[in-house]
C-alpha cells in the first residue's frame, strides 16, 4: 500500500505504519472520504479529504522505502 497524499501518511503514521507498505497477514480497513466524490467511472480519484484507519490486524509489516535504500544495487552486467 501506498498513501495517496498527506492526509492517508498521517492517519498511517497514526496506526504506526509507514507512508508505503506491504504486510504478508492480516487485515487493514481504511475509511477515507473524498470532496468530490468520483461520479462516473474512470474518473481520476482526487486525495481524500479525512482517512482513518478502523481495523489494522496485520502482521509481518514491511516498510518499502527502506527496503529499497538497504537493496544492494544491481552489479554490472557481464557482456
Amino acid at each position: 500500500m501506498a498513501a495517496s497524499g498527506r492526509v492517508e501518511a498521517e492517519a498511517f503514521a497514526e496506526a504506526g505504519l509507514p507512508e508505503t507498505f506491504l504486510y504478508l497477514s492480516g487485515d487493514l480497513t481504511e475509511t477515507a472520504f473524498y470532496d468530490p466524490a468520483p461520479t462516473e467511472l474512470g474518473q481520476e480519484i482526487p486525495p481524500p479529504i479525512t482517512a482513518e484507519i478502523t481495523e489494522n490486524s496485520t502482521a509481518y509489516v514491511f516498510d518499502l522505502c527502506k527496503m529499497l535504500d538497504e537493496a544492494p544495487e544491481d552489479p554490472e552486467p557481464e557482456l
